[in-house]
């Protein structure tokens, strides 16, 4: 499993411990401010995927001092009592037990003399236990992820193939995951592929599919009218041609809820992706605490290409622009503006570095526009100037409108 293979991945296991230590971690259903006790002690493996997931939680592994909200035990067998004296009310515990040497129901059995009972069902030699009374679990967020494609139909079946692993993946973690597709007026089979693919799907998923390339703006925008109708919390956007490393959803999510509410979106930097699959990250565990930077003391935009925007981003009055040249098929800036909005609302963004992702057809809208007769070097320049004067006089982010003023991009 992709949760599994992304904790391997990222931190050095024991071998007797290669299965029960993601088990604890992603079983205990964690939320980021709970007390949580590592009941393996000093030579536990458990610390650093803990506090790189949950940074602001309570942790403990030795000694321990008052009780705790989970508690996660790799070889339980004598230690049931005590542990459930540290356990509260309603608290989890996370336990593994030798193969061969001990059963789920002799454990069940000595766990229920202890006020602890079954969650669900046991998973080989692991299980997960409550203490009366019955707990209610930390409700998992709806994310919405969200892949905007044109004319680039088996690069973009591929990335939703990895979309619907990704939603899977999180469901398993407790979260409400949900896909949207908006085909803008394709004419390569990418709405056909859609329509089949959308009956094998086995995740909750709406396709919009474009008659014309309405433009990107609005394409986004019909997705983002899909979140708030479904009651989504957070929104993923990938281009269509950008397949999603594997685990790193949750990675960004679990940094967005740790970080300042203001942080509107965290997202994959654009110097950090390739065209060649075996150049790319097989898994990002989490975001690199010392790779994130934020675009309040830099250039502003919006990782529209690959960023997870929270639902209060968009609930603030925030959209992509329709206006003037947004209002059609073009090239570049709606992710600049975007920024602008958001910087306005009380909002920045975050970009962080050391995952390198699969873009494999980068800019592949440029020579597709000049096939529908348009200019993308001309409607560049247009969306450029209208958004310089938009922002001129808003006291907003002199160094980005410097920059794009200055800009020649290579057509």
């Amino acid at each position: 499993m992709i949760e599994f293979a992304a904790f391997h991945h990222a931190w050095e296991v024991a071998p007797e411990f290669r299965w029960e230590y993601p088990f604890l971690l992603f079983e205990s259903r964690i939320f980021p401010d709970a007390s949580v006790f590592d009941a393996a002690g000093e030579a536990s493996c458990l610390r650093e995927p803990l506090l790189g997931l949950y940074p602001k939680i309570r942790y403990c592994c030795s000694n321990p001092v008052g009780t705790f909200d989970r508690i996660l035990a790799p070889r339980i067998d004598s230690r049931i009592a005590e542990l459930s004296r540290l356990l509260k009310p309603g608290g989890l515990l996370a336990a593994t037990w030798h193969a061969g040497e001990s059963s789920f129901e002799r454990l069940a059995e000595e766990c229920r003399k202890c006020d602890l009972f079954p969650l669900g069902h046991e998973k080989s030699c692991g299980a997960v236990f409550y203490k009366a009374p019955a707990p209610e679990l930390p409700a998992g967020k709806k994310i919405v992820l969200s892949l905007l494609t044109w004319n680039t139909r088996d690069i973009s079946m591929e990335s939703l193939a990895a979309l619907a692993r990704e939603s899977e993946m999180l469901k398993r973690l407790g979260q409400d995951p949900f896909i949207v597709v908006c085909d803008n007026g394709s004419t390569d089979g990418t709405a056909e592929a859609l329509r089949a693919a959308s009956k094998a799907l086995n995740v909750p998923h709406r396709f919009l599919l474009n008659d014309r390339n309405c433009g990107s703006s609005r394409a986004r925008n019909r997705m983002l009218d899909v979140m708030h109708e479904i009651g989504g919390d957070f929104l993923l956007c990938m281009d269509g041609d950008i397949e999603i490393v594997p685990f790193s959803s949750f990675a960004m999510l679990r940094h967005l809820e740790d970080a300042d509410p203001q942080a509107g979106c965290v997202g994959a930097h654009c110097h950090s992706q390739t065209r060649e699959r075996q150049e790319a990250a097989p898994y990002l565990f989490s975001v690199p605490a010392g790779s994130v930077a934020d675009d309040r003391n830099g250039l502003w935009v919006a990782w529209t290409q690959y960023g997870l925007f929270r639902r209060a981003v968009f609930d603030s009055g925030v959209r992509f622009d329709e206006s003037g040249p947004f209002a059609h098929a073009g090239w570049g800036c709606e992710d600049v503006d975007l920024a602008f909005q958001m910087h306005s609302r009380g909002f920045y963004n975050q970009a962080f570095t050391g995952m390198v992702y699969l873009h494999r057809n980068l800019n592949s809208s440029i020579p597709l526009l000049r096939d529908l007769g348009l200019d993308p070097r001309r409607d560049f320049h247009l969306r450029r100037e209208y958004v310089i004067q938009k922002w001129r006089d808003a006291s907003l982010g002199k160094t980005t409108l410097d920059f794009l003023s200055g800009t020649q991009p290579q057509f």
